[in-house]
């Protein structure tokens, strides 16, 4: 009987110890896991802050309102914006500077923002393309376009869609700030391949 209850008592601690030794793990794991989630938020803070590229967006609009609060949600996701009201004005401004992400509005016989943005291809080829139409039917019919013109997005131009404009332009952002990491860790890699095969042709001389 003696035995026994020794035993029991032994496996009691040993059960006690136990829970103390998973207390301790889980403790050192929230606190780990608190710190790392910290460190995240820091780092995440410092690229927002000024570590990555603030890309160009181009808004055509003959409406000075519309083109106003077109402009303004475009700055809200980060971007540098620039305005044209008429579409002269904004292929003057592409050749003077190509924009990443172009926003236009398309009026049938008062101003063609389709045309703008199939010659836009020549100064900006790789730019997010968006027309804005008065209808659904109006988008149908902007399929009938030159193979040559590229990617157009269509978007009605109403208050209910400018949550989708958002979206849309905001997922394209992620998009090119993805594109220009890969190009410039493909630059850097380039750079390093080249310092060691300058290394290695002073080590051979």
């Amino acid at each position: 009987m003696l035995h026994f209850l020794v035993r029991r008592q032994t496996a009691e601690r040993e059960t006690a110890n136990r829970k103390l030794q998973l207390r301790g793990k889980s403790t050192h794991c929230s606190e780990v896991c608190h710190g790392y989630s910290g460190q995240v938020s820091r780092e995440v803070r410092r690229d927002e802050s000024g570590g990555r590229r603030r890309f160009r967006a181009l808004v055509a609009h003959s409406q000075v309102e519309a083109l106003g609060e077109i402009a303004e949600m475009m700055g809200g996701l980060g971007l540098v914006v620039d305005t044209a009201r008429s579409t002269v004005e904004a292929l003057n401004k592409l050749r003077a500077q190509p924009a990443h992400v172009i926003v236009a509005a398309h009026t049938p016989g008062s101003f063609d923002g389709v045309s703008l943005l199939e010659a836009s291809i020549l100064n900006a080829p790789e730019a997010l393309r968006i027309v804005l139409v008065s209808s659904p039917d109006e988008a149908v019919e902007l399929d009938y376009r030159p193979p040559h013109a590229g990617i157009i997005i269509r978007l009605v131009a109403k208050p209910s869609e400018r949550s989708r404009l958002v979206a849309l332009v905001g997922e394209g952002v992620k998009l090119l700030n993805l594109v220009e990491e890969q190009r410039e860790l493909v630059r850097k890699l380039s750079a390093d391949q080249q310092k060691l095969q300058r290394r290695e042709t002073l080590l051979d001389v």
